[in-house]
């Protein structure tokens, strides 16, 4: 299974399985980064994590560093490098930064009508997420893992 890199005017897509992963132009970066500056607090293992959302910004310069049949990477900005490589038949997603102040991403990825989003790694009250935002840190311990009374008997 390929991964193809199609060059458009002012950008790029990248299509795995014959579904478009990211579209990339200068109107609509997919990649955008910033600053984040958490409070955080931790009291027996539970952590609540507080932080004003990041001014964002769209990384529209890019220069694609290499393309093949199985790994496409790209450089956006002048120091993130993401890279898409399929193993197993699964497209993996890695990226690094040279600048150690950015330490928010945001990846757009477009979807298509009527698809659903399940999961994300973490325990939520949705089953379906489409259009939601999902943090990956969570500080809702889940049903039965906190010692008060009310957690204790809805696990039981």
């Amino acid at each position: 299974m390929a991964i193809t890199l199609v060059k458009q005017d002012s950008g790029f897509k990248i299509e795995f399985k014959g579904r478009t992963i990211l579209e990339h132009t200068s109107e609509t970066p997919c990649v955008l980064t910033g600053v984040g500056r958490p409070a955080v607090e931790s009291l027996s293992g539970f952590f609540k994590v507080k932080e004003a959302l990041p001014d964002l910004k769209g990384q529209v310069s890019f220069d694609i560093v290499g393309a093949g049949d199985r790994e496409v990477v790209i450089k956006f900005g002048s120091s993130l490098m993401m890279s898409l490589t399929e193993e197993a038949g699964r497209l993996e997603i890695r990226q690094n930064s040279d600048n150690p102040e950015e330490g928010r991403l945001l990846l757009r990825m477009p979807s298509v009508l009527n698809e659903r989003i399940y999961g994300g790694g973490e325990q939520y009250s949705r089953k379906t997420l489409n259009g939601k935002k999902l943090p990956v840190w969570i500080s809702e311990p889940g049903v039965g893992r906190r010692k008060d009374l009310f957690s204790t008997v809805v696990a039981v």
